[in-house]
């Protein structure tokens, strides 16, 4: 029953259609809030902690990052785990995508972003944009779905590579070699390799 109830909730997102009004609101909803990080990240007057709270202000607001934790997970692991671990995991989670994402800030100040237009592919609209910065370009896929009232992203391809996908294997390999204690356990090692990143 639990495995049915997982399957109609992960599918229950995608079950309402994509109109053309809803493909511009997915442009401008990613083009503003990328214009927002990059506008803080180059504020010369703010310090990095305030850069990093406003920064995770936008990014909450438009990625469903618990939906994430759980796509990651796919329905079998996720119905292993209990409501308590269900909810550690997903709070490491949140606090490894933030620690991965405010690590990588430095490199959108001098980047200069350009948006191609959405498209839709069924009940989802991908967008994508690339990123010039002094390396290489960077190539990034928004993928959004449609919640209640508004659209929020559930996946993320960088160079594609997507982020559900490749965490999602990841965590798949640990569970088969060890235990949701395990997972646990290096998710917590990773974000504290994070922070002393992010502090130095």
């Amino acid at each position: 029953m639990k495995k049915i109830c997982l399957l109609i909730f992960l599918l229950a997102f995608f079950a309402q259609p994509v109109l053309s009004s809803d493909v511009q609101e997915v442009g401008q909803l990613i083009r503003e809030n990328v214009d927002k990080v990059l506008k803080i990240v180059r504020t010369s007057d703010l310090g990095k902690e305030d850069k990093k709270k406003q920064v995770m202000d936008v990014v909450n607001r438009i990625f469903n990052l618990p939906l994430m934790a759980k796509l990651t997970l796919g329905q079998t692991h996720w119905t292993n785990l209990n409501e308590q671990q269900r909810a550690e995991f997903t709070d490491l989670f949140i606090k490894q995508m933030q620690g991965i994402y405010l690590n990588q800030l430095e490199l959108a100040v001098d980047a200069t972003v350009s948006f191609e237009e959405p498209v839709q592919e069924e009940k989802k609209v991908y967008m994508l944009t690339r990123a010039a910065t002094k390396d290489e370009p960077i190539k990034i896929l928004y993928k959004l779905y449609k919640s209640s009232d508004k659209w929020r992203v559930y996946d993320v391809e960088i160079q594609d590579v997507s982020i559900v996908k490749s965490y999602g294997l990841q965590y798949n390999q640990i569970l088969k070699e060890g235990s949701s204690a395990d997972l646990i356990r290096k998710l917590k090692e990773k974000i504290v390799q994070n922070e002393s990143e992010s502090s130095k």
